[in-house]
């Protein structure tokens, strides 16, 4: 399976490959002649990682990894003129021949005379069992090539790391300044460092900053680092010149407010000196009078800028004059670990956009969204509606975004104004099912009737049936993942669901100090996270919303109580997991694809044939729950009700075969599509790569989980007014200050008060 991603400074931006072919034709409308998106320069580039994308006078010279005849990795040198036209074609020299010897590179530059410059890690290959690696011969150097790929020059570097790292760190950046000096950035977590060598190799300054994020050269040649700062007003961009003579910054500086944490900045041209590049465009900057203005628009080019992709390309973008923008379209196959990135079908596509020309809108009406906070896979969604075209597209407006309240709060002065968008996105911080009982959503059920080309028998009956409200569907989502409890099939058996009895019975008469349940992802599991968990999972029996009633007094919510004084008093649970040994004994998880799911995973981790038992439920259910990404409903009084449904049908069909995908912002979770889920299925195990951890997944494993699913009953809830109100109280009863029936009855009544003001 293909990605497809447009890389430019750390941050990558994907595009299906239909949209490039339309992209070389020119749309029209009313009579007005517009540009394409952008236009293919060259495609099926044989380069696997790309190392440097850098501009050289009225070149453009494009470093990366490609696959030989023979399977073995090289440094391929592309150069290209201002027009984008490939005139250059080259292969680096190996600089060592030698078979005992191997290579490790990371960092390429070109200097003022069009030469390549390549930092590396010269290493001695293993030979033998003895071999270990404190007993390899290794040593860094420098190596110069010409414009034939012949080696010109080579320094040996004696001592020199970034900090405690070696100099051929995968996550180093190079440039040679005018003055031909060294300027190497490298970063680890949070430690980065910043290191100048003169002409010959010998160092001059390091800089240790966690603030830097990036290096660039101008169009001068001088290199400056690109710093985080925070004036007091919020964080920016400092670009600050770098100088050895006064051990580090040094010279002009310049600061540039910056909202988004993925903007980054590149050097410019005779034109601009800065070019910025963020989730919405490219900006042209001129230091000298701090002007700013945007070249582009990503999704204008049918470029999606919110998705973002950690691909270790430090620049894949440039521009000539003040209207060709050029851009690295990187496709890889099957999985996306740096380990597998270049393989022999990796490829790689140079598009170049101009920037003085808009392209058409071909939409005529616009729907409104509505979310209360940011949500990348959201964007993803409304991005690729968008993209595809059509009568009508979508603008989304997030209450978070606006300062002047509590995002639901403001989200409610809305719907009391009758300002109600046309569509609504929930998270867990909204009643939905409140909202749904007041008659605020339109049914989705009979949009599915009206419509001929949908038929709600496609989707999962029990995922539908969770969403209904008296028989209607006032609300939906995309995916969603499982929350569910998994152990031994020995301990629990082989079939999901069982009663607190059973539950009771397996961890009695354990030894001191076993967990019952632990949490998959290492939030420690104390007793008060135990509580919280039992209280998330069955929370729609003791609230009924639509009655307005609940029932938190009886037993059955006291026993809740009983499950958390299973768990060691005031303690952090355990740091590390022993599973095959019985401590903890159970292990709570959400499965969030088939991806990471995969039954052999949690076969690994017990050592044993394991059931997803799911979480005690006394035959209500089979004791795991849905948990929905962006649930949604479309207003009863919408301006827009067949665009509304138009973009609703386009999440239920045509979007949900992005599942599995594993690229930033496709569809989340598990799709609700039953079609969608089967060839989820396939795609995993064509993908599938093979590891030592565990064994060849087969079908029969993931059509384990989805017998799960097609079980499930109820979904994972915890609405955070309503939490509050449970966790504010049940502190007393963990503190040892009230018995659970006087809490239990405190709960009662400010949950009933709740319920009646909701209302």
């Amino acid at each position: 399976m293909k990605k497809i991603i447009i890389l430019f400074i750390a941050m990558s931006i994907s595009l299906s490959f239909s949209s490039c072919g339309k992209a070389q034709n020119n749309a029209e409308a009313d009579g007005e002649t517009f540009a394409a998106p952008y236009e293919v320069m060259l495609s099926g580039i044989e380069i696997g990682e790309v190392y440097s994308f850098e501009r050289f006078e009225d070149k453009i010279i494009l470093i990366g990894g490609g696959i030989g005849d023979t399977g073995a990795t090289t440094v391929k040198v592309l150069t290209f003129d201002s027009e984008g036209v490939l005139t250059g074609d080259t292969i680096l020299v190996n600089p060592d021949d030698e078979d005992e010897y191997t290579l490790n590179w990371t960092s390429f530059a070109v200097d003022s005379r069009g030469n390549i410059w390549m930092s590396a890690e010269k290493r001695e290959r293993a030979v033998g069992p003895e071999s270990t690696e404190a007993s390899l011969n290794k040593e860094s150097c420098l190596y110069c090539f010409g414009g034939d790929g012949g080696i010109l020059k080579t320094i040996r570097l004696d001592n020199v790391t970034l900090g405690n790292y070696p100099l051929s760190n995968a996550n180093s950046k190079m440039f040679v300044g005018n003055d031909g000096r060294f300027y190497i950035y490298g970063y680890d977590f949070f430690e980065r460092y910043l290191i100048i060598l003169d002409e010959n190799g010998n160092m001059l300054c390091e800089i240790n900053d966690p603030n830097i994020k990036n290096i660039l050269k101008l169009p001068d040649g001088q290199v400056c680092a690109g710093v985080e700062r925070n004036t007091g007003d919020g964080f920016g961009m400092e670009i600050v010149e770098i100088n050895a003579e006064k051990g580090g910054y040094g010279g002009r500086e310049y600061y540039y407010p910056v909202s988004d944490s993925s903007t980054v900045f590149v050097g410019g041209n005779d034109v601009f000196d800065l070019l910025e590049c963020n989730a919405d465009g490219v900006y042209g900057h001129n230091t000298e009078n701090k002007t700013r203005e945007e070249l582009l628009n990503w999704t204008e080019r049918g470029i999606n800028g919110r998705e973002r992709y950690q691909s270790g390309l430090l620049d894949g973008i440039t521009l000539f004059g003040d209207r060709y923008v050029y851009a690295l379209l990187y496709e890889y196959s099957g999985n996306s670990s740096a380990a597998n990135r270049i393989t022999r079908d990796t490829k790689t596509t140079l598009i170049k956009i101009n920037a003085a020309e808009k392209p058409a809108d071909t939409h005529t009406k616009t729907i409104t969204a509505a979310a209360l906070y940011d949500d990348d896979v959201l964007e993803q969604m409304i991005w690729n509606f968008n993209l595809a075209g059509g009568e009508y597209k979508t603008e989304l407006k997030t209450y978070a975004a606006d300062a002047s309240g509590d995002a639901l709060t403001l989200f409610n002065l809305d719907v009391l104004a009758g300002n109600m968008p046309d569509v609504v996105f929930f998270s867990k911080d909204a009643p939905f099912k409140s909202y749904a009982s007041k008659g605020l959503f339109a049914d989705l059920y009979e949009l599915f009737d009206k419509d001929p080309d949908t038929d709600k028998g496609d989707y999962l009956p029990n995922i539908l049936k969770i969403f209904e409200t008296n028989g209607g569907l006032y609300a939906f989502a995309p995916s969603f993942n499982v929350q569910t409890v998994i152990g031994k099939a020995s301990d629990v058996g082989n079939k999901p669901g069982w009663t607190w009895k059973e539950y009771f019975s397996l961890i009695s008469g354990r030894p001191e100090g076993t967990i019952p349940i632990a949490n998959d992802f290492y939030i420690p599991t104390t007793r008060e996270w135990a509580f919280r968990l039992a209280v998330r999972m069955r929370i729609f029996d003791f609230v009924d919303y639509e009655k307005g009633k609940c029932y938190f007094t009886g037993d059955d919510f006291t026993g809740l109580f009983r499950i958390a004084d299973a768990y060691p008093p005031g303690g952090n649970g355990i740091e590390t997991f022993d599973l095959k040994n019985g401590n903890p004994l159970l292990l709570y998880s959400a499965l969030s694809g088939f991806g990471d799911a995969s039954t052999t995973r949690y076969e690994a981790l017990f050592g044993d044939e394991i059931t997803y038992i799911g979480y005690p439920a006394d035959g209500k259910s089979n004791g795991s729950a849905a948990d929905f990404w962006t649930p949604f409903s479309i207003s009863s009084n919408a301006a827009e009700k067949d665009g509304a449904w138009s973009f609703i049908k386009y999440l239920l069909t045509d979007y949900q075969d992005t599942a599995g995908d594993n690229s930033f912002g496709t569809l989340a979770g598990f799709p609700v599509k039953i079609t969608a889920l089967d060839g989820y299925i396939q795609k995993v195990l064509d993908d599938y790569q093979p590891n030592d951890f565990y064994r060849q997944p087969e079908e029969k494993d993931y059509r384990k989980i989805v017998e799960l699913i097609s079980e499930i009953t109820v979904s994972y809830e915890w609405e955070p007014r309503l939490s509050a109100i449970i966790e504010e109280e049940s502190a007393y009863y963990f503190a040892g200050q009230k018995t659970t029936d006087e809490v239990t009855a405190v709960i009662q009544n400010r949950v009933s008060l709740y319920l009646a003001e909701t209302g």
